[in-house]
Protein backbone atom coordinates (compact mmCIF):
# COMPACT_ATOMS: atom_id res chain seq x y z
CA UNK A 1 0.00 0.00 0.00
CA UNK A 2 1.95 2.92 -1.30
CA UNK A 3 -0.36 5.70 0.71
CA UNK A 4 2.59 8.40 0.14
CA UNK A 5 2.00 8.83 -3.73
CA UNK A 6 -1.34 8.51 -2.95
CA UNK A 7 -1.91 11.24 -0.33
CA UNK A 8 0.98 13.17 -0.86
CA UNK A 9 2.59 13.46 -4.07
CA UNK A 10 5.03 15.89 -4.92
CA UNK A 11 4.30 18.92 -7.34
CA UNK A 12 7.27 19.84 -10.30
CA UNK A 13 7.59 23.21 -11.51
CA UNK A 14 9.76 24.49 -14.52
CA UNK A 15 10.34 27.96 -15.50
CA UNK A 16 12.23 29.85 -17.47
CA UNK A 17 14.45 32.87 -16.04
CA UNK A 18 14.37 36.05 -17.40
CA UNK A 19 17.53 36.97 -15.83
CA UNK A 20 21.00 35.55 -15.09
CA UNK A 21 21.15 32.49 -12.93
CA UNK A 22 23.79 34.45 -10.44
CA UNK A 23 21.49 36.60 -10.33
CA UNK A 24 18.52 34.60 -8.96
CA UNK A 25 20.36 32.53 -7.00
CA UNK A 26 21.61 36.14 -5.30
CA UNK A 27 18.23 37.40 -4.98
CA UNK A 28 17.03 34.06 -2.76
CA UNK A 29 20.50 34.36 -0.94
CA UNK A 30 19.10 37.79 0.40
CA UNK A 31 15.98 36.89 1.42
CA UNK A 32 17.08 33.18 2.78
CA UNK A 33 18.44 32.64 6.20
CA UNK A 34 20.41 29.60 7.03
CA UNK A 35 19.04 26.81 8.87
CA UNK A 36 21.21 27.58 11.82
CA UNK A 37 20.49 30.93 12.29
CA UNK A 38 18.06 32.32 15.13
CA UNK A 39 15.09 34.04 13.54
CA UNK A 40 13.66 37.34 15.91
CA UNK A 41 10.71 38.40 13.58
CA UNK A 42 8.31 35.38 12.63
CA UNK A 43 6.11 37.19 10.08
CA UNK A 44 9.43 38.13 8.20
CA UNK A 45 8.80 37.16 4.42
CA UNK A 46 11.95 35.16 4.40
CA UNK A 47 13.08 31.41 3.69
CA UNK A 48 15.29 29.01 5.68
CA UNK A 49 17.94 26.80 4.10
CA UNK A 50 20.08 26.60 1.93
CA UNK A 51 21.44 28.06 -1.22
CA UNK A 52 24.45 26.31 -3.75
CA UNK A 53 25.80 27.66 -6.68
CA UNK A 54 23.22 25.70 -9.03
CA UNK A 55 20.76 24.41 -6.42
CA UNK A 56 18.71 24.99 -3.47
CA UNK A 57 16.60 23.46 -0.53
CA UNK A 58 14.79 26.07 0.96
CA UNK A 59 11.38 26.56 3.31
CA UNK A 60 9.00 29.18 4.59
CA UNK A 61 10.25 30.52 7.74
CA UNK A 62 6.63 31.37 8.86
CA UNK A 63 6.88 29.64 12.38
CA UNK A 64 3.70 27.80 12.09
CA UNK A 65 3.35 26.53 8.67
CA UNK A 66 7.15 26.95 7.34
CA UNK A 67 8.45 23.49 8.11
CA UNK A 68 5.00 21.92 6.33
CA UNK A 69 6.59 22.23 2.88
CA UNK A 70 10.05 22.43 1.32
CA UNK A 71 11.30 24.03 -1.78
CA UNK A 72 14.00 21.72 -3.65
CA UNK A 73 15.42 23.36 -7.11
CA UNK A 74 18.27 23.84 -9.18
CA UNK A 75 18.57 26.25 -12.06
CA UNK A 76 20.48 24.79 -15.40
CA UNK A 77 21.42 27.76 -17.91
CA UNK A 78 18.07 29.37 -17.80
CA UNK A 79 15.50 26.74 -16.73
CA UNK A 80 14.33 26.57 -13.10
CA UNK A 81 13.15 23.61 -11.85
CA UNK A 82 11.24 23.42 -8.65
CA UNK A 83 9.92 20.16 -6.39
CA UNK A 84 7.23 20.75 -3.48
CA UNK A 85 7.56 18.43 -0.86
CA UNK A 86 5.26 17.66 2.31
CA UNK A 87 7.86 17.06 5.06
CA UNK A 88 7.69 13.39 6.63
CA UNK A 89 6.81 14.14 9.74
CA UNK A 90 3.67 16.19 8.98
CA UNK A 91 3.15 13.30 6.45
CA UNK A 92 2.83 10.80 9.47
CA UNK A 93 0.69 12.64 11.39
CA UNK A 94 -1.83 13.34 8.60
CA UNK A 95 -1.82 9.48 8.37
CA UNK A 96 -2.54 9.00 11.74
CA UNK A 97 -4.89 11.49 12.26
CA UNK A 98 -6.83 10.17 8.85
Amino acid sequence: MNLDIALFPSRYYLGILKEDRTVALSKLEKITLLDNQYIVDWNANVFNGKIQSNSFEVSLSNKYYGKLCVFKGGIENKQVHIKILIKNIYKWIFIILW
